[in-house]
């Protein structure tokens, strides 16, 4: 849950600072606007006013998008931290955007009044500029110019969150800059995660409740996943493939702990499990660790994409578990490696000559001391 936390700071704090930025940009726009072309809006009035033209342009106005920055920026994230927490929306996008919007809109009041009670309480605004009429003051067209800047950012900042959950944490700026744009070398480890008797299991739910089960699974990796430190490359049917950097996943044996930590997660909702599904879900993994080619492809529908023998060894292994009867094996590559901990057990299982390679290969099964 550490991780979970972290990551939800992370992006905590990064949406603030975008609103920040935002509401100073905003600020500077229409300021130079202001400035340029007067004459022709209907606040002509109200640069003519000495003590409210002396505030416009006294600085005070990016103190005061700074304020509304921070603070509408913290209700902003709990609000989606909120809509994303709680399962009563995760079935329903619509219910997303019309309880997000009602909780901007009440966010947007209240931020407005801190603001507006927190400059009068440090003096920043005269007694003459608040004894002016607001009705001169905030007139339709800076009002609804201000409120549709504000759900213009609110439309482009939840975007962008869905787009880069959509490739994964890191991804949307390595598209953008064009990391991958050309096919490169990187070292990983990759893990094939797969369910058990599925379709034994498909055949008694049916394909709707199936489809729930491996939701709530999936759902349910997601805190491992962000604890040592994987990256989800992607999701096939009842199977997900998660991926680390050499360094990360041989670091305390992480690419280990996170197949043991989600099926230790998944019994401790066993009775969750077996009241909606008749059983507790188990899962197999491979993992194989070496050399593979990442690149974007595609055209009208891109994704970032490794290639290698790797992946194909990872996913061998793990069809191998069953037969073996094994929750976890892994290549003789990756176990020379691996600094094993006494939290596990680590056992040659023989020689195995793997379907499409040539050469035997030795495969070691891993299991967890309780």
């Amino acid at each position: 849950m550490k991780s979970r936390r972290k990551f939800n700071l992370s992006e905590f704090i990064t949406l603030v600072l975008v609103w920040v930025v935002m509401m100073n940009l905003f600020t500077w726009f229409m300021l130079s606007v202001l400035e340029m072309f007067f004459t022709f809006s209907e606040i002509e009035h109200i640069v003519q006013e000495n003590i409210i033209a002396k505030y416009l342009y006294s600085g005070y106005q990016y103190l005061e998008s700074s304020l509304f920055g921070l603070v509408f920026g913290c209700f902003f994230a709990l609000i989606n931290h909120l809509t994303d927490s709680l399962s009563y929306f995760r079935n329903s996008f619509g219910r997303v955007i019309l309880f997000r919007t009602l909780l901007y809109m009440l966010a947007l009041i209240t931020a407005s009044g801190i603001i507006f009670g927190i400059l009068l309480n440090i003096g920043v605004l005269p007694d003459e500029f608040v004894n002016v009429e607001f009705t001169r003051i905030f007139t339709f067209s800076t009002v609804t110019s201000m409120l549709f800047f504000v759900f213009s950012c609110i439309l482009f900042i939840n975007f962008v969150q869905q787009v880069s959950r959509k490739f994964g944490p890191g991804n949307m700026l390595r598209m953008i800059t064009g990391k991958y744009a050309k096919p490169r070398e990187e070292q990983r480890i990759f893990m094939f995660i797969d369910l058990n008797d599925s379709t034994t299991i498909a055949e008694r739910l049916g394909h709707i409740k199936y489809s729930a089960l491996l939701k709530d699974c999936f759902h349910d990796l997601t805190n491992t996943v962000l604890k040592y430190n994987a990256d989800i490359y992607q999701y096939v049917g009842d199977e997900v493939v998660l991926s680390w950097r050499i360094s990360k996943g041989l670091d305390e044996s992480n690419c280990l702990k996170t197949f043991f930590a989600f099926d230790h997660f998944l019994a401790s909702r066993k009775k969750y499990y077996e009241e909606n599904y008749g059983q507790l879900p188990e899962f197999k993994a491979g993992l194989d660790m070496g050399t593979v080619t990442v690149t974007e492809i595609g055209d009208i529908k891109r994704e970032i994409a490794y290639h290698g023998d790797v992946l194909n060894t990872a996913s061998r292994i793990q069809h191998l578990c069953k037969e073996n009867h094994e929750k976890m094996m892994i290549s003789e590559k990756l176990a020379t490696h691996l600094q094993v901990s006494k939290l596990f057990t680590k056992k040659l299982v023989g020689e195995i000559n793997l379907r499409g390679k040539k050469s035997v290969t030795n495969l070691y099964s891993v299991s967890y001391n309780n």
